[in-house]
């Protein structure tokens, strides 16, 4: 799935989540300064890449059925 076309989408997440997201962001800046890494960014990639791993699923099972 392409990042070119990023869209706004505001979500909810629990707090400790939001923290742990935060400290993960940071971990990466720190080891890889030359790549700034935001809690926003981290959580775009893991959606992203769960649906992506969905549709292969998806398409997985359409060609197995057959």
């Amino acid at each position: 799935m392409s990042l070119s076309e990023s869209v706004p989408l505001m979500i909810s997440l629990p707090k400790p989540c939001r923290d742990k997201l935060r400290k993960i962001a940071a971990a990466q800046n720190l080891s890889n300064p030359d790549e700034v890494m935001s809690a926003a960014r981290l959580v775009r990639e893991i959606v992203v890449r769960h649906l992506d791993s969905l549709s292969e699923e998806d398409h997985s099972h359409e060609n197995g059925q057959r």
